[in-house]
Order: C-alpha cells, then structure tokens, then sequence
C-alpha cells in the first residue's frame, strides 16, 4: 500500500522525525512487509532520509526472534491465569505448625490446617518418648466461623465430639462455652461427652470438624493442648498443658488475588508490544 501511495510516506517520515530518530523508524520499518525486490525498503529509505543501506528488510531470523520473545512472556502469562482460575474454585486454606516440649523430654508437632469449610489438626511425634504420652484435650483458637459440625471420624480415641468454644486448661481441660464462633475443642472429659480415658499418641492422632464460613486471624492463632503420661490423667503425671502461638505459618492466597495476578501477567506482553 505504502509503495503506491507516497503521500503516506511522506506522512511517515514526518511524523518519525528527524534522521537521527533511527531506532523509531526501524521499528515502523520493521512492522512493514517487504518485496522480494526491496524496492519497498529503498522508497521508504528514501523517504525517511537515511542511506538505503541501513533500511533493508529484516532478516527472517529476527522477525523469528521477536516472535519468540512475545512467547517467552505470553505462555507463562496464559499458565498463570490458569493457576489462577484452578484455585479461585478452591478454599483458601492456612497452615500453622506448633511444636510442644514436655517436661518428659518428648517433643510433639501440632500441624493445624483451616479453611472455609473446615479445621484439621494432625498430631504427631517427633522422638520416641512422645508416643507413649496421652493425649487429653486438643483445641484451637482464633478463627471465624458461623457454624462448626462433629466429624465422627475426626474424633479419635474416647474424645467427645467437637465443641464450638475454648478450652479449660485446669485439671483434665474440658471444653467450655467461651469464644464461641471463635474455637473448637475437643476432649475425653466425661462432663464434656468424653469417654474418659486419654488417648496414647503412638503414631499420630487426627482432629477434624466441618466449619460453615471458616476463616482465621494468623495473629490470634492459638494451640491448647494437655497431655499426660498415662491414661488415667493422674495429677502429677501431666507432661504439657499448653496455649501457644504457631512456630511456623503459611498463608495461602486468596483466589481473587491470584486472579488479578494472572490477568496482569497477560496483559505484561502486550504492553512490550505497544513500546
């Protein structure tokens, strides 16, 4: 079109400057399709006043190149986004880890997981006198949810059913009604729908429960736990009796942030391409 139309040439160099605006005007050039014959390359060397040498047409490789570039940004742009959608059709989920010492020397790691519709705590030993303590109340704290529901299979032992509130570390830790919407609890207590008997932590125990809009707050995270060194709980055989802060925490983003992150690293190439 250019090559029968010198008016738009014309047009071209004006709008491109001067002759020292060289790398504007090989970016045009660089976007124009050339004849076999470079007789394209030279009107338009011409008429942007160069030297026709400097404007020939692009090699192939460099077009190849530049093509190559854009993929390098677009593909990991495209899997972001994907990445994104997968997990804006997930839960958001926080992990907190908290490790236990007793006074026996055994040394216990509570690995605790909340999301939107449930609250895990896995129990578990981290040296060999840890297995033989019992365990006799297991709570958490510092989280947000409407409604909390017994998971049977979640109840190991002879721990009663979960209760919605917090914990009672005096004597054998049963569950009370405070912080309620805010805690979970569970524990052998007999006045707390326990069976009584703690429970040996051997190779590891599960705590699970359903929550209706669960959600937490990282700083107000807090483990209760009491453990003795058999089952029957006696008063001078307690190992830990703990209400402690994560060790460790690993947040999850939300799915609507990874999706906003997605979304941006798209439109990354395409911004490139306008320079």
């Amino acid at each position: 079109m250019l090559r029968n139309n010198g008016n738009s040439l014309h047009t071209l160099s004006v709008r491109t400057g001067t002759p020292q605006r060289e790398e504007v005007k090989w970016r045009i050039f660089n976007r124009l399709a050339c004849s076999k014959t470079h007789r394209l390359a030279t009107t338009l060397a011409e008429r942007l006043h160069v030297l026709s040498t400097t404007l020939l047409c692009p090699p192939l490789w460099s077009v190849f190149v530049e093509t190559i570039d854009m993929k390098k940004l677009l593909i990991p742009a495209l899997l972001a986004l994907v990445l994104a959608l997968a997990c804006g059709g997930t839960a958001k989920a926080d992990s907190f880890n908290f490790t236990v010492d007793g006074s026996d020397g055994s040394i216990t790691l509570f690995a605790a997981t909340v999301t939107s519709t449930d609250v895990t705590i896995n129990v578990s030993c981290l040296n060999l006198t840890c297995q033989g303590d019992f365990l006799a109340t297991v709570g958490l704290k510092g989280l947000s949810f409407t409604a909390v529901t017994n998971d049977p299979t979640g109840n190991p032992g002879d721990f009663s059913a979960v209760h919605n509130g917090g914990t009672d570390l005096g004597g054998t830790g049963d569950c009370n009604t405070t912080q309620m919407g805010s805690s979970v609890c569970w524990t052998v207590a007999t006045d707390s729908g326990g069976g009584g008997s703690a429970v040996q932590i051997g190779s590891g125990l599960t705590f699970h429960a359903f929550l209706t809009d669960g959600s937490d707050v990282p700083a107000d995270i807090h483990l209760q736990a009491i453990a003795f060194s058999s089952a029957s709980m006696p008063t001078n055989g307690r190992v830990f009796a703990i209400s402690n802060g994560p060790d460790t925490t690993t947040p999850t983003p939300e799915p609507a942030s990874l999706m906003l992150l997605g979304l941006g690293l798209v439109g990354v190439p395409f911004l490139r391409r306008k320079k």
